[in-house]
């Protein structure tokens, strides 16, 4: 599992609409 550790996420919504959202795995 990570840990410390960013990436980044695309979150898509709407009509296939990315939206680039930079979180960290700290769950």
């Amino acid at each position: 599992m990570l840990s410390n550790q960013y990436f980044t996420t695309y979150f898509y919504v709407g009509d296939n609409y990315p939206i680039l959202v930079e979180t960290s795995s700290k769950f």
